[in-house]
């Protein structure tokens, strides 16, 4: 992506100050194969980015981003190089993609090239009574046994469990304590039915799964983290009414 940035950029100075045909051709050629190369390292960025769950959903996101980009940039460069003259406008253009790929190795917009986004294939608990996949809502709550000197560790590696459940589609979650035993630590969150929370477990990458392993690495003793989900239910009050009468 660096070597076709700067090849495109070099081109555009070429083609504002060039008057020479053929050449401008020989060029012009160049500037197309760096320009496919550039697009294809986006395309590839962008799926490599995003889980697989999630991913055609990114990349809708990324081409209304470029071709919007793509429309509106046409239209501000043309006002301008209508004010400055063509030459100036596509050199300030060759300027602005050199110092935007400096900007992008200087600042990340995120770290995800370290994430291994591969799907984590977690085990669907199993219970005694299997719930039908529209049941719900559905409350998942997950004990730990946490040294009490240890517990502000453990809430900051809690943190970035929240924002993975969310992520993958979680409400309402919080973590709570219990004032009789201050060892015992409680998260809950909520999905919307059994599907969901199967859609939630079925969504977790290896990094989301080393992100609950570093939280779980807090429980005191050999014993896991007890995991419960519990269903919503939906009695009938009217009828419990009617028959007391």
């Amino acid at each position: 992506m660096i070597v076709s940035t700067v090849v495109l950029a070099l081109v555009m100075i070429a083609l504002g100050y060039l008057r020479n045909l053929p050449l401008l051709c020989l060029i012009a050629a160049i500037g197309g194969i760096a320009w496919i190369m550039l697009v294809s390292c986006f395309n590839v960025a962008t799926q490599e980015a995003s889980p697989t769950w999630v991913r055609a959903r990114a990349l809708g996101a990324y081409l209304v981003v470029y071709q919007g980009g793509t429309a509106i940039g046409s239209l501000l460069w043309g006002t301008l190089a209508a004010s400055l003259g063509d030459p100036l406008a596509i050199l300030l253009a060759a300027l602005g993609a050199v110092l935007g790929l400096a900007a992008g190795l200087r600042w990340h917009l995120a770290d995800s090239e370290k994430q291994d986004l591969r799907p984590w294939h977690v085990t669907v608990p199993r219970l005694l009574i299997e719930p039908r996949l529209q049941e719900g809502p559905v409350m998942v709550q997950t004990e730990y046994c946490i040294d009490p000197q240890r517990a502000e560790d453990f809430l900051r590696a809690m943190h970035e469990v929240r924002l993975m459940r969310e992520r993958d589609g979680a409400f309402g979650w919080f973590i709570a304590r219990d004032p009789a035993h201050e060892e015992r630590h409680v998260e809950a969150f909520m999905a919307e039915s059994w599907l969901d929370y199967l859609r939630q477990l079925d969504r977790m990458t290896n990094a989301d799964h080393a992100t609950l392993d570093h939280a779980r690495s807090f429980q005191l003793g050999s014993a896991s983290p007890t995991v419960t989900p519990l269903i919503g239910e939906h009695p009938n009050w009217n009828d419990a009414s009617d028959r007391v009468r």
